[in-house]
């Protein structure tokens, strides 16, 4: 008798990945309280009993990604509250971006309201009082950064002040995946983590740019940042080069970017000493000198050079290789 052949073997199932959900154990009360202030810039629960709430619990976990900072909080109901005075006692220049993964939130500032629910975002000034209501068993990404980072004007970034948007498809859709992985990886080489702080900051502008048209004006100054961007390891890169690229004058370039703010050729080195500085502590280029790594990067005047990169990180880039991470700004 032929032998009949059985069926193939299964094959094992890959292994699951690990989550990128895991935050620390619940805190309770004052723990809570005392987290939630000291991570987020004076930022409280109400006490319990305020509107029949019960003692406020929450888990949070952050990493710091560059000049931005990325987070993911979870909880149950309460209600979140940055008060006047706190403001007043701790100011910021730090935008924040609430993404909801589970519950709800409604989020109220400066007379305008926002209810997100899981898939939509909003993004609030921190510098300004807030509330935040939070119900069921919630959960959220968070992304803080300066105001500095987006090169739209402050009047095109108030107008998006608690107007929702949503996360579900688009840029706005890898975010929360994005801050999950940032979170979960603390350890990564700082580098790294500012390149994904770059990353998540130009997603949000390219998020709400789409859902919420900026006008003409806006508009050019975003495009103009993102060619800046592309362009920084070219040596010739300057105000002159950006304007004829986009077929203006010097002049109308500058006023484009007139308003309180960097001027184009402070976006230029800005941009160019923050990716020598990751150049510097990343082990990729461990073996390279100094000049090669500004180099890389269109910077060639190496006692300019010197002078900058202290003036903007307090300290020399022979001492950004030997050191820990700059001071950081807060989490808001």
């Amino acid at each position: 008798m032929e032998a009949t052949a059985g069926p193939p073997p299964r094959e094992a199932p890959p292994p699951e990945a690990p989550s990128l959900e895991v935050l620390p154990p619940e805190l309770h009360g004052e723990e809570w309280r005392h987290a939630l202030a000291g991570t987020f810039n004076g930022l409280v629960p109400d006490h319990p009993g305020a509107a029949g709430l019960p003692p406020a619990r929450g888990r949070l976990a952050g990493a710091q990604l560059g000049e931005a900072a990325a987070f993911q909080v979870a909880g149950g109901d309460q209600v979140l509250r940055r008060t006047a005075a706190a403001s007043r006692r701790r100011p910021s220049d730090l935008l924040k971006v609430c993404i909801q993964r589970a519950g709800t939130a409604t989020i109220a500032q400066g007379g305008r309201e926002v209810r997100l629910t899981p898939g939509s975002m909003t993004i609030y000034d921190i510098d300004q009082p807030y509330l935040i209501a939070l119900q069921g068993e919630w959960r959220c990404s968070v992304i803080a950064f300066p105001r500095s980072a987006v090169a739209a004007s402050r009047l095109f970034v108030d107008r998006l002040i608690c107007r929702p948007a949503l996360v579900t498809d688009g840029p706005g859709a890898v975010l929360a995946p994005l801050v999950a992985a940032a979170v979960a990886r603390p350890g990564e080489p700082g580098a790294a983590r500012a390149l994904v702080g770059r990353a998540s900051v130009d997603l949000v502008v390219a998020a709400l740019a789409e859902q919420h048209r900026p006008g003409a004006a806006d508009a050019v100054r975003l495009q103009v940042d993102a060619y800046i961007r592309a362009h920084l390891a070219e040596p010739g890169l300057s105000h002159a080069t950006v304007a004829a690229a986009h077929h203006m004058s010097g002049r109308t370039l500058h006023r484009l970017f007139s308003e309180p703010g960097p001027t184009v050729t402070e976006l230029i080195r800005g941009y160019r000493l923050d990716r020598i500085l990751a150049g510097l502590r990343s082990p990729a280029t461990a073996r390279d000198s100094i000049s090669q790594v500004a180099a890389r990067w269109g910077v060639h005047d190496m006692p300019h050079f010197s002078r900058a990169f202290r003036a903007r990180y307090g300290m020399t880039p022979t001492q950004a290789r030997q050191t820990g991470p700059p001071p950081s700004p807060a989490a808001g």
